[in-house]
């Protein structure tokens, strides 16, 4: 009986966050669909399409980040067209939003390298971070010509800086808070290197020896499929 009692206990306990999780891919579903409805005319160059694909990735961006790369042969390209109009523009906003949560969770608060060492094993945040700055790089080339590139990766990573929490990425950071310690550990270094800029995603992750090798593995994968989207 007492068994029971403790299996009901730990059903009812966890049974909300089941829930909620199903509500957040329910929503994200519908997001994803309404984002496809609009590929053609994004295909097309269409400026209020673009303002309304950032609204729809206003809310829930990062599970509808994660439907979006369970295929992004399917769907990368309408998030690739998308993408490369913003940053045509400079306007870094939005996909350094997405980034942001991405890499710290909707409330900013998750530690980066929680993603890439899961005690269940379950990398696909991972992947999907991988497939996401695959598709930015491949969006990249519509800023413009390599130094109109170097410029807008600049504020991009910047602004995900500010999307983190840390208005200054040259100043001293609150290691307290999960976007300080990314900004200090990742992406002031970055920065601040001259290293070839195609090395960028990779910089932004947890080094090899702060991450399990298979969710490494599972970052490259979602890299590499982001990167062939076109």
């Amino acid at each position: 009986m007492k068994k029971l009692w403790l299996l009901a206990a730990c059903f009812a306990a966890c049974f909300p966050a089941l829930a909620a999780d199903d509500s957040l891919r329910v929503d994200a579903q519908s997001r994803l669909e309404n984002i496809r409805r609009k590929a053609p005319e994004l295909a097309r160059g269409s400026r209020q399409v673009v303002t309304h694909v950032s609204a729809s990735l206003q809310v829930n961006d990062a599970t509808v980040l994660e439907l979006l790369c369970e295929k992004p042969e399917n769907d990368g390209r309408t998030l690739r067209l998308w993408s490369g109009a913003l940053l045509r523009e400079g306007n870094v906003l939005p996909p350094a939003r997405i980034l942001a949560h991405l890499l710290l969770g909707m409330d900013g608060r998750q530690d980066s390298a929680a993603y890439f060492n899961t005690a269940d094993g379950d990398y696909r945040r991972a992947r999907t971070l991988g497939c996401y700055l695959g598709i930015l790089q491949t969006a990249l080339p519509d800023a413009g010509d390599a130094a109109a590139q170097r410029m807008v990766l600049t504020q991009l990573l910047h602004e995900t800086a500010r999307q983190a929490g840390v208005a200054d990425v040259y100043a001293v950071a609150d290691d307290t808070r999960a976007g300080g310690r990314w900004v200090q550990a990742r992406l002031k270094p970055l920065l601040q290197s001259s290293d070839n800029p195609a090395d960028w995603p990779e910089a932004l992750i947890p080094p090899a020896d702060a991450a399990d090798a298979a969710a490494l593995q599972a970052f490259r994968r979602g890299l590499e499929q982001g990167r062939a989207v076109r």
